[in-house]
């Protein structure tokens, strides 16, 4: 064999072994990502009655069940009044069942003070019927959010409905992010999705957790309807047309390269999560030609481990005249 050839196999060989790759995943809070909405900040339904996700299961396979918690009751209040107590369960609020915590602020935002919402609770497994009276807010307690991003796989904002007598959940487009999927398959601002996959969705943040749960690049089916009009701001149109399904191609995570190495010529590490990059040539372990490392924004270059120099970023100044 020619010696150059048998030369060059081993380093194709040696730097296959390696050189590694990982997929881009960006580090993200447990909390869903929640936007602000102009409705629910003019909502003034007052029931007296705090709710939290009914969250069971273990730290492996953590879930949230049917039904809203009752974490707190008001003195005085409607919620009071028909006999509910904190550890209640809310598994209904007129015919719709309960799942998150936006779709319950949703339903408050489309209740008028006079209204009376009828509700099934769950009480150590008797289920009751109650109705709970809705009073007109004089506080200005910040609202639970009804509206939530989904910025990875779908790129979209969403907002939670609650329609009065009928299957009316659902999750509300209410603005398509750059480069969302959703505008490839012709879904629109103000469409109202029904069910993903066949599944009911009743709550914009359950909807937002089907699309974070599905891999990367999966086609997903939607149920779209479609407002009889276009929508106008502050203005809830009445929805009409046939629903149609709609087949969505998520985004991918891009592949990018994260280890690359020929033990002593030379090796590159970066850690997409800690943010940081390291480059050395000719690394002897104790003493190197060339070594840089990057942590954020700062960035540190090392020459035979005596010579070295840093740079980072300072803080902004504002010079006076």
């Amino acid at each position: 064999m020619n010696p150059r050839i048998g030369l060059a196999c081993v380093l194709v060989t040696a730097l296959g072994a390696c050189c590694e790759t990982t997929e881009l995943v960006m580090p993200r809070a447990a909390a869903l990502d929640a936007v602000a909405s102009d409705s629910a900040a003019d909502s003034s339904a007052f029931v007296g009655l705090s709710l939290e996700e009914n969250v069971s299961g273990s730290i492996d396979d953590l879930a949230i069940e049917e039904g809203l918690r009752v974490a707190r009751v008001e003195k005085g209040s409607p919620a009071e009044a028909a006999g509910l107590k904190r550890g209640d369960l809310v598994t209904k609020v007129d015919g719709v069942a309960l799942v998150a915590l936006d779709q319950w602020q949703a339903i408050l935002d489309a209740a008028k003070p006079g209204v009376v919402l009828p509700m099934a609770v769950d009480r150590a497994g008797a289920i009751s019927e109650v109705r709970v009276a809705v009073l007109s807010q004089g506080g200005a307690e910040l609202p639970q959010p009804t509206r939530f991003a989904e910025r990875d796989h779908a790129r979209v904002v969403l907002e939670s409905i609650a329609e009065r007598h009928g299957d009316g959940a659902g999750a509300r487009v209410v603005e398509l992010l750059p480069g969302s999927p959703f505008v490839d398959a012709g879904i629109q601002v103000g469409d109202v999705i029904r069910a993903i996959d066949g599944a009911p969705v009743r709550a914009a943040s359950e909807l937002v957790r089907a699309l974070r749960a599905a891999e990367p690049g999966r086609t997903v089916q939607l149920l779209r309807e479609r407002p009889a009009a276009p929508s106008v701001p502050g203005v809830r149109s009445e929805l009409g047309i046939e629903p149609d399904v709609v087949d969505v191609e998520l985004l991918t995570r891009p592949r990018v390269l994260t280890g690359l190495g020929l033990p002593i010529v030379f090796h590159y590490d970066r850690d997409l999560t800690a943010d940081t990059t390291e480059f050395a040539l000719v690394d002897l372990w104790l003493i190197a030609v060339y070594d840089y490392r990057r942590q954020g924004e700062a960035r540190r270059h090392r020459i035979l481990r005596w010579i070295r120099w840093q740079t980072g970023e300072g803080n902004l100044s504002e010079e006076t005249p």
